[in-house]
């Protein structure tokens, strides 16, 4: 056998074999769970910048650390910086979206700890749309007998667009 259909059958092989395993692992029915109590409202929270709705999914000593851009926040200083920049009269009138790409997902029964990508849009009244992208790390738990982000850390140095399409979209209805 020759080396260049080797390397075809690796090169469409892989990428299949990938998709199958996030497949797989976002059907578990704990991953399932996950979604269901904290990512779908997660997404939902931040598009309506509704902060209740928000610091709803996160745990009472959850530690909130944008890696690069300072020291990290916890507990109390996370819900006082969310309100405080979701309460800014000038962000009430941009949308805002955001979309979630998993790129690796691992449970217990008790903790997770999911990575992936986001990218935001902007809608400004005036202005240009923006897309700001970055790079999350997450460990969640549960709490109060739900899932909640215990930690969450990221970066959205060098992140481009290429990136997204290295993880799985999380489906919101």
């Amino acid at each position: 056998m020759s080396r260049r259909p080797f390397h075809l059958v690796i090169a469409l092989t892989f990428p299949a074999l990938s998709i199958a395993q996030h497949d797989a692992l976002l059907m578990d029915s704990i991953t399932h769970a996950i979604d269901e109590q904290v990512w779908r409202p997660f997404v939902r929270a931040f598009n309506a910048q509704d902060a209740d709705a928000f610091l709803a999914v996160h745990a009472k000593n959850v530690v909130r650390w944008p890696l690069g851009w300072g020291a990290p926040q916890m507990g109390d200083s996370v819900e006082v910086q969310t309100r405080r920049q979701w309460g800014n009269p000038k962000r009430q009138v941009e949308e805002r979206s955001i979309e979630l790409w998993f790129t690796h997902r691992s449970h217990t029964n008790d903790f997770a700890y999911d990575i992936g990508y986001y990218q935001v849009t902007v809608v400004p009244n005036e202005g240009m749309v923006k897309k700001p992208m970055g790079h999350f790390t997450t460990i969640i738990g549960r709490e109060d007998g739900r899932w909640k982000i215990f930690l969450d850390a990221d970066n959205g140095a060098g992140v481009t667009s290429e990136d997204l399409k290295k993880g799985v979209l999380l489906l919101t209805p």
